[in-house]
């Protein structure tokens, strides 16, 4: 059987009270078709994030990958020309959705965001998107 699962763990500590917020979603899929792929994204213009040929995707999951570049705010539309908007992905974060049909995504560095700890692969108006999206 196919499946695709998305794991998040938060975890905050202040002083001496530590708290984790820890979500797994696991779905199983009947379809093989799926993408993983990694897109360079600029400042400059919205840069189409490619699918494949995945439709009726049970989840799709862009990771603003901050081992790159560590401090790129990247917003995430449902156009390719960035409206509507579908969200921001802070540096290491992951924006997760489904959809039925088809759809047209595209990413584009919005900003810069300065973590708690800085990271060291700093470059204004460049960002890089990991993608993995499994049909249904």
């Amino acid at each position: 059987m196919n499946s695709i699962s998305v794991n998040t763990s938060v975890t905050t500590q202040v002083d001496d009270a530590r708290n984790t917020l820890s979500t797994n979603t696991l779905t199983n899929v009947s379809s093989s078709n799926y993408v993983a792929s990694s897109t360079t994204l600029t400042g400059s213009s919205w840069t189409s994030i490619s699918v494949g040929s995945c439709a009726d995707v049970s989840l799709l999951t862009i990771i603003n990958n901050d081992n790159v570049y560590s401090q790129s705010l990247i917003a995430i539309s449902g156009s390719a020309n960035g409206y509507p908007m579908g969200g921001m992905i802070y540096p290491g974060f992951q924006y997760t959705t489904n959809w039925s049909g088809s759809i047209t995504l595209a990413g584009r560095v919005i900003g810069s965001y300065a973590p708690a700890v800085s990271g060291t692969f700093v470059q204004q108006g460049l960002g890089v998107i990991e993608v993995i999206a499994q049909q249904s």
